[in-house]
């Protein structure tokens, strides 16, 4: 390629090409005082970014950058600027010419944004995974607590002291395992196809964690409309967006303050519905989260809803949690809308199409069993669990109801048990997960040597871990933590069962 053509020869030729970059520019000497910018660089306001104080560390950054440069002829360079909702990640190359510093500046902050995020929810992966495995064993350490606090209430007189500390333990293991099972839910990672939920029953549900994300500094308070519908949704993700609106609003109140979530039904006009961004006017269930923070100018109120948008210091928010909400509500034929003034504090009010009162399988399925808890057995039951504290709990409690017990504490043990065993074995109680045999092989194996009895599963883990067992929603499974009258209906229900 020839460069003394007359078009390579023209200055404005070079300027054109200057000016119009898609990377910003910068000219500088080998100080860094800045010569000469493009236009992309008077965009990004970068002579004055370059030349002005921007606090210690970027100083210092900038001051080694530009001696590297001096002295290496080439450096690059991370650097952040501004702050808050103001604050921009940038690359600088540099290279030297002639006593002059061309530095090339991209604005980086989207995609740094992104990493951050990518690196967030890596995090969030292992904590999740960690969090599955270390809740499988509080329910494990629960199952115990709470059967034998509930057999040992039986047992002790009425109006006693001992009686009063025993309910209160089983309270507690109640409350804990409660907890438990929310965060449980929470950790989960399936994919839940929408469901009809009662808006209300999650709200208070969440109340306890709601509690626990704000903190002791802020109060939480709930009100629920009269006669509140349901709507069709998928309940997870419901949960997850009540938690981080929730999380916005303390984060709104660093000194403490209040919270305020409420629900109830409404009816939109159209133009009610055109207001809201709501696809249609209709029935809906409106679900509120309103704190007493220092509220939101309008520039701000306009971005909230922008991917990666943050108001939030480094660190503490990734801008996808009013986005992520946003996506939910849509998805869900619904809409969101925020209401906010300076110093007036902020309402996030999540509509959601109501859903019809005749449909009513959900709720049917919900039904307590009829199968009465009191409710004794003669026949013969193996249990199969590898902890010893639930296993020894499970047969005191099935033995307590009249029922004969064979327990092992692994399925190749099990299978030996079998073996010896005279008379028939009408139910096999086994664990989902165990070392070395899990509950669905052992039942299996069970079968292969012509062995047929009914089968209940019980398990801690995550309805993950359950169907990577190969256990699936279509056999019989009770909950850790359990308590004796759950336990002893479910074995009665599937003793009962035909087929």
């Amino acid at each position: 390629m020839r460069d003394d053509a007359p078009l390579f020869q023209d200055q404005r030729f070079y300027r054109l090409l200057f000016e119009n970059a898609a990377d910003a520019v910068v000219i500088t000497d080998d100080a860094g005082i800045v010569l000469q910018v493009n236009h992309r660089a008077r965009e990004l306001n970068l002579e004055e970014v370059l030349s002005s104080e921007q606090g210690d560390d970027a100083e210092q950054s900038l001051s080694a950058f530009h001696g590297t440069l001096a002295a290496a002829g080439c450096a690059t360079l991370d650097i952040r600027i501004g702050r808050g909702c103001k604050l921009r990640s940038l690359n600088v190359e540099g290279q030297r010419h002639d006593g002059h510093h061309v530095l090339v500046v991209r604005d980086v902050t989207d995609r740094r944004r992104l990493e951050d995020e990518v690196r967030h929810l890596r995090r969030a992966e292992s904590v999740g995974y960690l969090t599955a495995s270390v809740v499988h064993d509080f329910n494990n350490m629960l199952t115990p607590i709470v059967c034998a606090s509930s057999m040992l209430m039986t047992e002790l007189p009425r109006e006693s002291q001992a009686l009063a500390l025993a309910s209160d333990i089983r309270a507690a293991a109640e409350r804990a395992a409660g907890l438990v099972r929310q965060v449980l839910a929470f950790v989960r990672r399936e994919t839940v196809p929408p469901q009809r939920v009662q808006v209300g029953a999650v709200v208070d549900e969440l109340r306890s964690l709601l509690a626990r994300v704000v903190g002791e500094e802020v109060e939480v308070e709930v009100e629920h409309g009269e006669k509140l519908g349901d709507a069709i949704v998928d309940r997870e993700q419901l949960e997850q967006v009540l938690l981080n609106l929730a999380a916005n609003a303390r984060d709104a109140m660093p000194r403490g303050g209040k919270i305020s979530v409420r629900t109830a039904n409404v009816n939109l006009d159209d133009g009610e519905a055109n207001e809201h961004e709501c696809p249609a006017g209709g029935a809906y269930v409106v679900l509120s989260v309103t704190d007493t923070g220092g509220g939101m100018s309008p520039e701000v109120r306009e971005r909230i809803f922008e991917r990666f948008y943050t108001t939030k210091e480094v660190g503490h928010g990734t801008g996808l949690g009013l986005a992520g909400a946003r996506r939910f509500v849509m998805q869900s034929g619904g809409c969101i809308s925020v209401h906010s003034e300076p110093g007036l504090g902020t309402t996030v009010a999540v509509y959601l199409p109501r859903a019809s009162p005749a449909v009513a399988s959900v709720k049917e399925a919900r039904k307590p069993s009829s199968v009465p808890a009191s409710a004794r057995g003669t026949e013969t039951i193996l249990v199969v669990e590898d902890d010893d504290h639930v296993r020894r709990v499970v047969r005191a409690v099935l033995e307590e109801e009249g029922y004969g017990v064979l327990d092992a504490p692994s399925g190749d043990l099990a299978l030996r048990y079998v073996e010896r065993h005279e008379g028939p074995i009408d139910l096999v109680l086994t664990d989902v997960v165990m070392p070395g045999m899990s509950g669905q092989v052992f039942v299996e194996k069970l079968r292969e040597d012509g062995y047929v009895a009914k089968v209940l599963f019980m398990s801690g883990h995550t309805d993950r871990a359950i169907d990577a067992h190969g256990v699936d929603g279509a056999q019989a499974i009770i909950r850790k933590a359990f308590t004796p009258a759950a336990l002893t209906r479910k074995v009665r229900e599937v003793l009962d069962a035909t087929g």
